[in-house]
């Protein structure tokens, strides 16, 4: 009961935070380059803990796909967030990683949450409300330190250059915030309810349009609608701007 009422007055609050929030928008990549990024060079403040979250939706099966890539200047995978081929999904935290297997490349929105402490190396990986693996032993006693250079859209191999084509992003993304801290289960909750939240204390989806490079497409208003994540998908228009390259359900993986 006390739960139901927690999220009930989250959701208020939130809902009052939505309406005066900046216009939505939609980022889109539509083609493998190392062009097409947001970058920003000011670097992030040594953080304890962590937490990013973002809705995505992508077609394309077979390729490597970076979202989001943190580098300093000794480490090029100080926070990246980072899809192998197929269902993979991977956390780098100071060089380490830790890995779930789960489907979010069938053209659907997924809000997908990534969080991490130093205390333990405690590790979390949500995608659309739901807890899809956790541990510890994540670059435990580390820092992810100052700084560096943040990209969306780019692995970086060194600090704010050298990408790799073949890592680049393809696909939508929107509601993508960074934050300073560990966000409870309750909060991870309500943000995967709506694709209107721009609340993030270190990185905030508002000022993401502001480092864009290359040709990311904008599309604004946002596609992503609604209140759970079925009603969002049942209201989107299709992926735009590339060709599917879904899985083949006949072949072996």
């Amino acid at each position: 009961m006390m739960c139901s009422i927690s999220i009930f007055l989250l959701l208020v609050a939130y809902s009052g935070f939505a309406s005066c929030r900046p216009p939505s928008y939609d980022l889109s990549w539509q083609n493998k380059n190392t062009s097409d990024h947001a970058v920003f060079e000011v670097g992030l403040q040594n953080m304890d803990e962590v937490s990013v979250c973002f809705w995505m939706r992508t077609t394309d099966w077979n390729s490597e796909l970076v979202l989001l890539s943190y580098a300093v200047p000794d480490n090029d995978n100080e926070l990246v967030i980072y899809f192998p081929e197929g269902e993979k999904i991977r956390l780098y935290v100071a060089g380490e990683y830790k890995e779930v297997s789960h489907g979010v490349r069938d053209g659907r929105w997924h809000q997908l949450c990534m969080t991490w402490r130093k205390s333990l190396g405690t590790w979390v990986i949500y995608v659309d409300g739901h807890r899809k693996g956790y541990g510890i032993g994540l670059s435990s006693g580390q820092t992810i330190r100052d700084g560096g250079v943040l990209v969306i859209g780019q692995e970086q191999d060194e600090v704010g250059g050298l990408f790799d084509q073949n890592q680049s992003f393809l696909g939508e993304v929107t509601d993508c915030n960074i934050f300073d801290r560990v966000l409870s289960v309750t909060e991870v909750n309500i943000m995967s309810r709506s694709c209107d939240y721009d609340g993030g204390n270190v990185l905030r989806w508002s000022d993401v349009r502001g480092g864009l490079r290359g040709s990311v497409n904008v599309y604004s208003p946002t596609s992503c609608e609604g209140f759970t994540v079925d009603t969002i998908n049942a209201n989107a228009s299709p992926v735009r701007g590339f060709s599917s390259h879904s899985k083949d359900k006949s072949s072996k993986v």
